[in-house]
């Protein structure tokens, strides 16, 4: 089952050419491990059971029944992406390892922004004034009950409208581009 199963595997990643986007990721990890850097490979790559021999997750999809389709088949169109956490102290040298590895033009860092929306308005102004969490609770989910309240959650509702798309979180992740075409570039994303 379980050789029959790498084999699946194996030929969906041939065959949608991402036999690069493992051996990269495998590439980092090997390093991480010469080097003692502990790491956690998870999210929807965990669902690989060709991640697993590399070593890029320590999560048996076998054993645990993990459909690989989740991470990668054939109807995908994008990029899969693995997500590995390092620690904060030894991401700087894993940063440097990719950069200098894989060069200007191939690798770059990526950014993502959050916004703050409804109920995350409401909870962040309800911890910055101090309300307790059931009063937070129903704020975010009966907020006509806690209208005209008191003062605290009336100056909530008043700034609430102003807060709406403000950032809220920030991300940053080490990628690694391939060129596909001359003119085309394919994100490997190995979230770090």
């Amino acid at each position: 089952m379980a050789s029959k199963r790498i084999r699946r595997e194996l030929e969906i990643i041939e065959e949608l050419q991402f036999s690069s986007y493992f051996l990269i990721t495998d590439d980092i990890c090997r390093y991480a491990r010469a080097n003692n850097f502990y790491y956690v490979g998870r999210g929807s790559g965990a669902n690989s059971a060709v991640a697993y021999c590399l070593g890029i997750t320590d999560v048996d999809p076998i054993a645990l029944n993990l459909p690989f389709e989740r991470f990668l088949n054939p109807k995908r169109k994008s990029p899969p992406d693995f997500d590995i956490d390092f620690a904060w102290n030894e991401r700087d040298d894993i940063y440097n390892y990719v950069f200098g590895r894989y060069q200007q033009g191939h690798t770059a860092l990526m950014g993502a922004m959050s916004t703050f929306r409804s109920r995350s308005i409401l909870r962040e102004l309800g911890k910055v004034y101090g309300l307790p969490k059931a009063d937070i609770d129903r704020l975010v989910h009966e907020p006509e009950h806690m209208l005209n309240k008191n003062e605290v959650t009336n100056t909530i509702l008043s700034v609430y409208n102003r807060m709406a798309d403000f950032p809220n979180q920030r991300t940053i992740h080490a990628s690694i581009f391939r060129r596909v075409s001359t003119n085309t570039l394919c994100g490997e994303q190995v979230f770090i």
